[in-house]
């Protein structure tokens, strides 16, 4: 893997029991939770969710063979309804701000350093 973090955006076609957004990927589950506390307090009226194994698998991107987790070390993949990419700038920017953190960057070049 290439890189250590990445996002990857997706959009999909709502039904009526989905959430407006998903995040998954083959990221730690920390970081999930992060991207999704940092979602939350953008206050956008949507519902957001970590996908499951129970979700469908589109929402999952959990897959070895999904391209962000073939970059990525802590793949994040984003999958979004029609009214969730009406926020796309505001979502991307909650989601930049979990890759400020001077602790992630130090994690990164720990583990580059071990490789």
């Amino acid at each position: 893997r290439r890189f250590c973090f990445g996002v990857a955006f997706h959009g999909f076609a709502k039904r009526p029991d989905e959430a407006d957004l998903y995040i998954g990927g083959g990221a730690a589950p920390a970081l999930k939770r992060a991207i999704r506390r940092a979602l939350e307090r953008a206050n956008l009226p949507l519902k957001i969710k970590i996908a499951t194994e129970t979700d469908d698998p589109q929402f999952q991107g959990a897959s070895p063979e999904n391209l962000i987790n073939r970059l990525a070390a802590q793949g994040i993949h984003i999958e979004q309804s029609s009214a969730a990419r009406e926020f796309g700038e505001q979502i991307a920017k909650a989601i930049a701000t979990q890759y400020r953190s001077p602790i992630r960057r130090l994690l990164c070049s720990l583990t580059n350093m071990l490789r």
